[in-house]
């Protein structure tokens, strides 16, 4: 009887929604470019030299992910020159919206498709209701002035 063959395994670089990616330090960030609030394209490599906090969140201007985005507005001044970057499934006109209303002052980033989410394995599958859909988790990630991850996922 001839063998069966074996089911092919996600490796981290190809996490499936089920097995997110798990991003550790020190690796390499994974790099990006997105549109921010205005239309501009924002590279990660751009921050090179900085530290910078990344965090991710479902949906802008809904009470939890409100609240996250002014808890860092809040603390702003006591993590120095730690660049900021918000990134959600948005769109840019969204985003602004939600920065002017709320006056955060740091970089919202649009991932519509969510392939950052998933490279930093934040995107996946999620009881909700009665049944399981892919959604973005929240989490914080942060990098050192050399594009290091300096910690990994922390739920937020």
């Amino acid at each position: 009887m001839p063998a069966q063959p074996k089911p092919a395994q996600a490796s981290p670089a190809q996490a499936s929604p089920s097995q997110p990616r798990v991003l550790k330090s020190p690796s390499k960030a994974p790099a990006f470019t997105l549109l921010d609030q205005h239309g501009d394209k924002v590279k990660l490599s751009g921050f090179l030299g900085r530290k910078v906090l990344i965090f991710f969140y479902p949906k802008a201007s809904t009470p939890g992910c409100t609240t996250q985005a002014c808890g860092l507005r809040d603390i702003a001044d006591e993590i120095g020159d730690t660049a900021v970057i918000g990134i959600s499934p948005d769109l840019p006109a969204k985003l602004q919206r939600f920065d002017e209303q709320q006056s955060l002052g740091f970089t919202l980033l649009s991932d519509p498709e969510h392939l950052v989410a998933e490279k930093y394995g934040v995107w996946g599958r999620e009881v909700r209701g009665v049944g399981r859909e892919e959604a973005l988790r929240q989490g914080v990630h942060g990098c050192g002035p050399l594009g290091l991850l300096d910690w990994g996922n922390r739920q937020a």
